[in-house]
């Protein structure tokens, strides 16, 4: 070694040393800073909110901890690096096996006694892992086209396929659909394991997957527990099994489906009692239920721009005489409805599994921006449930109404006098429903399908004949923070004699569209009060976006009308709303505040709407 060589490695070391110390200090003078905004750098598969997510530690600003008193964390070295190393496992789990996550920048923030740090994390995802191949060997005595067969469905509903990203948790919930398929076959104790083979330098990844059934298991000995008013014979007339049968992990959700229908329980469990060491065969089947309580009563007031005023009382009583049926009383007071009473007895398995029947005297009073009626009758409907999506209803109903609407000064519409005395109405009316729109209360994803008709008279008797039908479709779907919900609803009245008021169609009103009052689409007698049509088409769109908290912003625009004849459509007689609102999501339903602007109308009045629920 050279002497000049010496002092110059000395110096190096020096400086190295006081680079470390620097740093070391740096970090320690960090501890018990608040944590005030956590960033990320680098993420391209994920959003901030998904990694945000994936974290203890969390962030706070003036609203979280004003409003939500919710309280920032304190930082601390150990416990960023075990954040990092979350964030890397969480990537790894979604197929990015190589990716890398350090600390970008610490920016510290001093204000008298308040200490700060803003945190940005470096996420290094470098390329993720495809999957290349799947391969199943079934050890069973399954022939080979029935291998085959298994094989070519399960490929077709797993959520790994060939070319796409590997996850692990995708991985494992296609190891669960081969044993929930093999399950529904009877076979219980089937075993599923896998192999991964990985490919480093092609960064791809082959699964090969090895089934191992055991023999078919019958079912067992059924316990329920947890029923006090119901008694059990009821609850097991819903079993979708009988005890020797052949095991189907399927007929214990139809049965829990079943269960659950009857709305009389709030939790439905229904576990096997499995033994895997000593594959216990026949398989006993244990049901945990826990019951609504038997009186339900529920009590509401509000305020809307329509109904003003409004308040109801819903109470029900479960459990009749022991078995299913129940009882509810409904009574409620708004604008529009200053008195509606009924009463209903459902029996929710009337005769076979999948029908309900229903008995529902009521009375009511309808004070509508183009009517006022006064009625009492009985409606009588028959609902069968083909699935939990698809549900056909057959009502028959009989009324008495009474027309308190003065036509006095009309020159045009269903009539010119004023009906004092109560006319009767008798018929059938019906409707095919699809849902499986999700949420309930504020959908995001789904549709909605109802094709509805209406017989009234003919051979029901009454003093009016017509036939009334409409569609109504809804679709709802989600891009990224964004959700999208469509309407549309059309109809038409058929008919050579008059249709009472309250059975043609009407449009403009805060569920339709929002640039026009309750009723006020359409046409028109000689004082401006509405009359109804027998044609009607509305079209509704919006576009939903949460903002923060439970706050929700919309833009909508609807558009149609109705016309007096029959399936009698102008187009170029559509009228139009522009608009934008904003909800806040409430356990009951968000409470909405709509603007609508009519667009290129004689109608220049800004709409205003306050009420409880979307608009659809």
């Amino acid at each position: 070694m050279r002497p000049s060589m010496f002092p110059i490695s000395i110096l190096y070391r020096n400086i190295l040393f006081l680079s470390l110390l620097l740093v070391h200090l740096a970090v320690f003078s960090q501890e018990n800073y608040e944590i005030r905004k956590i960033k990320f750098k680098g993420n391209k598969a994920f959003d901030k909110e998904t990694l945000a997510d994936q974290l203890t530690i969390s962030s706070a600003n003036a609203y979280q901890r004003i409003v939500k008193k919710k309280e920032a964390s304190v930082y601390n070295k150990e416990l960023i690096d075990y954040e990092l190393d979350k964030l890397r496992n969480f990537y790894q789990i979604e197929g990015f096996l190589y990716a890398e996550t350090s600390i970008d920048t610490l920016i510290l923030k001093e204000r008298k006694k308040k200490k700060r740090v803003d945190i940005q994390i470096l996420i290094e995802e470098k390329s993720f892992v495809k999957v290349d191949s799947i391969r199943f060997v079934f050890l069973d005595t399954l022939t080979d086209d029935r291998k085959n067969r298994l094989k070519n469905r399960l490929l077709k509903n797993f959520a790994l396929q060939k070319n796409k990203r590997f996850n692990e948790n995708d991985l494992h919930n296609d190891i669960g659909l081969i044993n929930e398929m093999y399950q529904n076959r009877g076979f219980v104790y089937v075993n599923t394991t896998f192999d991964l083979a990985l490919d480093e330098q092609a960064n791809t990844v082959s699964i090969t997957y090895t089934v191992s059934p055991n023999k078919i298991s019958q079912f067992g000995d059924v316990t329920i527990l947890g029923n006090g008013y119901t008694k059990e014979s009821f609850i097991r007339k819903q079993l979708t099994f009988n005890s020797g049968e052949r095991y189907s992990k399927l007929a214990l959700e139809k049965t829990r489906g079943q269960i659950y229908d009857l709305q009389n329980f709030r939790i439905v469990s229904i576990s096997p009692q499995t033994n895997f060491k000593t594959k216990a065969n026949p398989v006993p089947i244990r049901i945990t239920i826990q019951e609504i309580p038997r009186w339900q009563s529920k009590f509401a007031i509000g305020y809307g721009t329509e109904d003003k005023f409004r308040a109801y009382a819903d109470v029900t009583y479960r459990g009749l005489f022991g078995g299913t049926s129940r009882l509810n009383f409904f009574v409620k007071h708004s604008s529009i409805y200053p008195y509606h009473v009924s009463f209903a007895w459902t029996e929710p398995r009337f005769f076979v599994r999948k029908l309900s029947l229903s008995v529902n005297p009521y009375i009511e009073m309808i004070d509508d921006p183009a009517y006022v009626i006064q009625r009492f009758g009985v409606n009588i409907p028959v609902t069968y449930s083909f699935n939990r999506y698809f549900s056909m209803a057959l009502t028959y109903y009989f009324e008495r109404v009474k027309d308190q609407t003065d036509y006095s000064s009309a020159s045009s519409g269903n009539s010119s006098e004023v009906a004092a005395d109560f006319y009767s109405k008798s018929g059938l009316s019906g409707s095919f429903t699809f849902n499986n729109a999700n949420p309930i209360t504020s959908p995001e994803k789904g549709w909605t399908i109802t094709l509805g008709s209406k017989l009234n008279g003919y051979i029901f008797g009454g003093e009016h004949n017509y036939f009334k039908y409409w569609l109504d479709v809804r679709k709802y779907f989600k891009v990224r923070k964004f959700v999208f919900a469509i309407r549309g609803m059309g109809g038409a009245i058929f008919t050579t004699d008059n249709v009472p008021v309250e059975d043609l169609f009407y449009s403009g009103g805060s569920s339709s569209n929002r640039g026009w009052k309750r009723s006020a689409l359409g046409p028109m007698d000689a004082n401006g009060r509405p009359t109804g049509g027998k044609s009607i088409i509305e079209m509704n769109f919006e576009v939903r976006r949460h903002l923060f908290w439970r706050i929700e912003l919309a833009a909508f625009t609807d558009f149609g009308n109705v016309w007096w004849e029959s399936t009698h459509y102008e187009l170029k007689n559509l009228e139009y709303t522009v608009g934008g609102g904003i909800r806040v999501n409430t356990p009951i339903g968000p409470i909405r505040v709509d603007i609508g602007v009519p667009v290129a109308s004689k109608n220049k009045t800004v709409r205003f709407v306050l009420s409880v629920g979307q608009a659809f």
